[in-house]
């Protein structure tokens, strides 16, 4: 057998790319790595997430960008950036060019654990023009990897503060969500800025549609179980922090599903039960398998030209820092306590 990948219960395609260690002892089950890219590509093709995305971040980006605390930009004073599980920079690319009406001078700071990801983000810097006068430094690391050496720098002085972090659809991969928020909110400058994108329970179909199966998600551990927005912001609320919320709705086209001899309904199905049920279609039990299928026909929208798409949707979380808000620690911290004063706000 060739290598294998865990099957990932993130939701987000960039699960390709997680690392081993999120990955070992898992407990869930394995897969050929060239049924799992296969699986991962037809999903890619039949989904408008990137599209939509991409969209969400030249209407919306300025805004966010428009309060960062810049001063006049300089080779020497550049406005920094971090960007967290960056991947190929298709996304990281699209904020730069917003913030370069800003700023003509920015540093970001790369952090990917994929060397091959980070030569396709290395390629596309340098075919726009643009970015020129921007400055990268490149991380091959995991945010846990990154985080230990930033707080060390932090430490001791050497890190300087950065006005913009953003990390989207990565906090699946986080083995400790309130850990890495909590590190990236220290690293950011008064007034800075955190961006968090992560799939959403509303809106999303999918969601609905394996509510039947539920007994079998809970069997998963906490670790491989899909991170939903409302997690994200429980664990704000916990760490004291106010946050600004919008949910953007994108489609996923689930014809070939309906299709009994479709290959490419198969490796769709394969995806979808991946990311959301933590096994591939075929190891469903008939029973589960019939009620999936009908919960999706239940939830889906029928075109008339005969399509079949379900609504998807990625929360987008904005945090500004404020000298006016002290960083909790969790684990000192009534959370339910703070979880409603924040409510109470």
């Amino acid at each position: 057998m060739g290598n294998v990948f865990h099957s990932c219960a993130c939701g987000s395609y960039a699960c390709a790319l997680c690392d081993e260690a999120n990955r070992r002892d898992s407990g869930m089950t394995t897969i050929e790595e060239y049924h799992y890219l296969d699986a991962l590509t037809e999903f890619i093709r039949r989904c408008d997430q990137e599209e939509v995305m991409l969209a969400w971040i030249k209407n919306r980006c300025l805004n966010i960008l428009n309060v960062l605390p810049i001063e006049k930009s300089s080779p020497l004073n550049p406005v920094r950036v971090v960007g967290v599980g960056c991947g190929n920079g298709i996304m990281d690319v699209q904020i730069l060019r917003e913030l370069s009406s800003l700023s003509a001078f920015t540093q970001q700071i790369a952090v990917e654990p994929n060397d091959s990801e980070l030569l396709r983000f290395k390629a596309r810097i340098e075919e726009d023009e643009r970015l020129k006068s921007f400055t990268f430094d490149w991380i091959h690391a995991t945010t846990e990897g990154f985080e230990a050496t930033m707080n060390q720098l932090i430490a001791e002085g050497a890190f300087p503060k950065v006005h913009f972090v953003h990390m989207l659809q990565m906090l699946y991969h986080a083995r400790d969500v309130d850990s890495t928020i909590s590190n990236y909110y220290r690293a950011l400058l008064d007034g800075g800025v955190m961006l968090i994108t992560i799939a959403s329970k509303k809106n999303n179909d999918l969601f609905k549609s394996f509510l039947d199966l539920e007994p079998k998600r809970n069997k998963q551990t906490p670790k491989n179980k899909k991170r939903y927005g409302d997690d994200v912001t429980r664990v704000l609320r916990r760490l004291g922090l106010k946050y600004d919320i919008e949910n953007v709705i994108y489609h996923l086209d689930i014809t070939e599903c309906f299709k009994e001899d479709s290959k490419s309904g198969k490796l769709l199905l394969d995806f979808i039960c991946l990311t959301n049920a933590a096994q591939v279609y075929q190891t469903l039990t008939t029973s589960d398998r019939d009620r999936l299928m009908k919960r999706l026909l239940d939830h889906c929208e029928q075109h008339p030209d005969g399509r079949v798409t379900v609504r998807l949707s990625f929360d987008a979380i904005v945090v500004t820092k404020s000298s006016e808000q002290t960083l909790l620690t969790p684990s000192s911290a009534d959370s339910s306590a703070v979880e409603n004063k924040m409510d109470a706000q």
